[in-house]
Parts: structure tokens; sequence; C-alpha cells
């Protein structure tokens, strides 16, 4: 699945957060475990159509199709640490706590690990998907994106765009993110009208195989902790492209025992997969946080050539 994020710069939006200067290490004290749309069960893609008697097409209308793209969150919130060893905000924010002196390492913010599902639940294909997300607090009102030099999030924008979604197919996204105040307890995410939507015999007519665009497959091959109980994700990239793969991303969508999603981990292919060939290597989310409570076996995984 493709999606084109948008951003200032034009670069994607991983790899600007990937040159920060900064490494923030996030406390696990304290991180709440919250859900916000309630999970949908696996659906079966559409059945095809009698070719017996085929019936009438009739397009569906725009509020149609924005409704049938149904979605599903889920984020674990906590707070994020630093070593003032510097002095503080004036001089900047040091990561790391091992060499900190305790009366240095405080808590300057709030971050959320997030995760999102999309799945296109009409019989048509839906092109060019923008949608926008925010994080809200127990009383509706929007968590915002810090403003200080500490923050990546100065790189990003909440929104993207999801070049294409079949009749039952799913796409998720997530990681991590930082907040200018403690409180974030759900996501609201908004559809917005897709570019085009068509039948999947005009898509295959028109755009080619409906997989040809995103030819790769990830299966989650196991999780583990990192040295500040972060979530690492190994994984294995399956190719089906007769060219190498040079670039691209994972995202793996973290969730319970019950099946809600408590949040979300993404990064770049680091090697390069050959045609018809797979590769095996792990994601971990971008600074240290804990997320408690995965169940390991319902990890779900998608692959993109761009970052959200």
């Amino acid at each position: 699945m493709m999606v084109r994020a948008k951003d200032p710069a034009g670069m994607p939006k991983a790899l600007m957060a990937g040159v920060a200067t900064v490494m923030l290490v996030v406390g696990v004290v304290g991180a709440r475990v919250l859900h916000d749309e309630r999970s949908f069960a696996a659906n079966d893609p559409p059945k095809g159509v009698s070719a017996s008697a085929p019936p009438r097409f009739v397009p569906p209308t725009t509020d149609e199709v924005v409704e049938a793209v149904k979605v599903e969150t889920g984020l674990t919130a906590g707070n994020v640490y630093a070593c003032d060893s510097a002095g503080g905000r004036a001089t900047g924010w040091y990561p790391g706590g091992r060499h900190c002196p305790p009366e240095q390492w405080v808590s300057i913010g709030d971050t959320v690990s997030y995760g999102i599902v999309l799945e296109n639940t009409s019989d048509v294909v839906l092109v060019g998907i923008p949608i926008t997300y925010q994080f809200l607090d127990a009383a509706g009102r929007v968590v915002a994106e810090p403003k200080t030099a500490f923050s990546d999030d100065d790189l990003m924008t909440e929104e993207g765009t999801i070049d294409a979604l079949r009749p039952g197919e799913r796409f998720g996204f997530g990681g991590m993110r930082y907040r200018d105040r403690p409180g974030t307890t759900r996501m609201k995410v908004t559809v917005g009208k897709p570019q085009r939507w068509m039948t999947p015999a005009e898509a295959q007519a028109e755009l080619g195989p409906l997989g040809a665009h995103n030819p790769v497959a990830v299966t989650s091959r196991g999780l583990r902790s990192g040295e500040q109980k972060e979530p690492i994700v190994s994984y294995t990239a399956d190719s089906e492209s007769t060219q190498p793969i040079n670039s691209g991303y994972v995202y793996a969508i973290l969730r319970d025992t019950s099946g809600h999603i408590v949040g979300g981990v993404f990064g770049w292919v680091r090697k390069d997969i050959p045609p018809g060939k797979s590769v095996d290597d792990e994601i971990a989310l971008d600074d240290p946080m804990e997320v408690p409570g995965i169940d390991p076996d319902t990890i779900d995984l998608y692959f993109s050539p761009y970052a959200v």
C-alpha cells in the first residue's frame, strides 16, 4: 500500500525524524494504555458478481465512499524525560539517562505511541484517500504537538494520503509523537473525499494489477524489549517484484490480547530486497518508551514505499 505523506520540505517524514540531533528517553513510569475506536473483525473481501445476471453498477456517492472507510485507533500515553545537564531549554536538553545526575533527570512533556488502521468496506477501489488525525484528551480538546527545540514534530504534519484501497483491503500505520501536555486519551481520524473511485475491473484496466504497486508482503517474526523497554519488532519482507526494492517503510500495529490497538512502531527498510527474494530486519519505537500489554501474536505489519 502506497502512502504519500505531506511535509513542507518534500522529504519523507520518517527520514526527517531520523536525522534529528536530539534523542530523548521516554519514561515508562505511569504509562497509560488507552483505546479509542472499538476493534473490528476481519472482513472477507466482497464476493464476485454472478456472471449470469450482472446487476447494473450504480456509482456510490461521495458520502457513501467516505463512510465506507472504517477506522480503528488506539494508543499508549507516557511522559518524556530528558537530562537537564546543560541548564534547560535555553541551551538544550540532552538525551540518555545513564550518566545523568538524578536531580537533573526531569519530565519535559508527554508522548504517545499510536496506531491507525483503515479498511475499505465498499465494493469499489478508492484512489487517493486523504486523512488527518488529532490527539484528544478526555474532554475532547486537542492535545497539540509541542513547538519546542526538543521535538521532532515541528518537522511533521498529522495528515497523509493513501494511494489506493481495494474492496476489503486494510492499511495501517503508526509510531510515536510528542505532545505539548499530558492528558491524551484518544484519537480523532477524519477521512476526506477520495480523488477517485472505480470498480475493480475499471481499476485493473486503468491502473494495472491491483497489487502491482505494492509487491512486498511483511510478516512478523517476534517481539522483544530494548534497553529502555521499548518494543522492537522483527519481521520478514518478501518481494514479488521483478526489480530490486531499495526503499520503503514498515509499520507494526501493536495490539493487546483482546485485539485492541495499544500503539505502533515504524521504520525504513534498511536492507535492499532482491527481486523475488526476502530479507529479515527489525524496527523499534523512535525514542525509548514502554508499551505494556502487547500480544506478539496479534501484531499487524504493513509495507509502504512512502512514509506517513
